[in-house]
């Protein structure tokens, strides 16, 4: 049975009140989550262990660094699957070169240069998420040189060791980013499972698609 009336309209405003009240307070925690990335990050920086992390020889500069954070945000693919669309990027290359070619200094500037102008002038994303992505590249750009610091990474990039240790520190450090975006996105109600980003089921997904997909041998 249908209500009507004072008592329909009361329901209504409380409703509407309890969303806005919920709204805000995602907004507040998303804020907070924001300063605390860039303070504990920018903690990780002055206590120096990332600064020897690299060779002294540097070929890129912040400017370069910062035209790769373009190019690598603006070449995406995407991959339809189970009539869920995944977006891929190249962010990982970013990281590489920067881990092995460009100071701490300069990954960390050219990261955020290249992410700011991609940012606001190609997604045109409200402030507070700028902020947001910018504080969680910040923090992955850390993790990444404290992490390959903290386990003795060689400067080559040509060293097989080296290889190995820059694959745990990038992983680690785009870690930070999957944490970040999932806690968001269940503090403003956003639907997401943690076990549709598992690396196992990520990988039997995509055997899957390799195999369906995969030319037939010729007879």
């Amino acid at each position: 049975m249908a209500t009507s009336g004072p008592d329909a309209a009361s329901v209504s405003v409380n409703s509407t009140s309890d969303r806005s009240s919920s709204s805000s307070g995602a907004s507040l925690r998303t804020a907070f989550l924001s300063v605390a990335l860039t303070v504990v990050a920018t903690s990780v920086l002055a206590l120096g262990w990332p600064w020897d992390t690299v060779a002294r020889a540097t070929p890129l500069s912040w400017w370069m660094v910062a035209i790769l954070a373009i190019v690598t945000d603006v070449l995406v693919f995407h991959l339809e699957f189970r009539r869920e669309t995944y977006t891929f990027t190249f962010a990982e290359v970013l990281l590489v070169l920067g881990l092995f070619l460009a100071s701490p200094v300069e990954l960390i500037i050219g990261r955020i240069v290249g992410e700011v102008l991609v940012l606001v002038l190609k997604e045109r994303q409200p402030p507070r998420k700028v902020v947001l992505n910018l504080a969680m590249f910040y923090a992955e750009c850390v993790v990444l040189l404290a992490v390959y610091r903290a386990l003795d990474g060689g400067p080559s990039i040509t060293a097989p060791a080296s290889w190995a240790v820059a694959v745990v520190a990038i992983v680690l450090a785009e870690s930070v980013g999957f944490v970040t975006v999932a806690q968001v996105i269940r503090w403003h109600g956003g639907p997401f499972d943690p076990q549709d980003a598992e690396p196992e089921r990520i990988t039997r997904d995509l055997e899957r698609l390799a195999k369906r997909w995969a030319a037939k041998p010729r007879t």
